[in-house]
């Protein structure tokens, strides 16, 4: 997922250049909504996985 473009990072980037307080914010805080995206991709995949593995064992018993 890091470095791919997707269209919420081309949205986030449009923001940025329409507000430039937006952009400076990013600058000084860090981009707190792109960090809350990846993490949350990250959660999605470990429980698509836990689901997955889950399905497997329970099936194997």
């Amino acid at each position: 997922m890091n470095g791919e473009v997707t269209q919420q990072n081309i949205t986030a980037t449009q923001h940025q250049a329409d507000a430039p307080i937006y952009a400076k914010l990013v600058k000084e805080r860090g981009d707190v909504l792109e960090d809350t995206r990846r993490v949350a991709a990250r959660v999605l995949h470990q429980a698509e996985q836990a689901v997955g593995l889950s399905s497997v064992h329970s099936g194997s018993r």
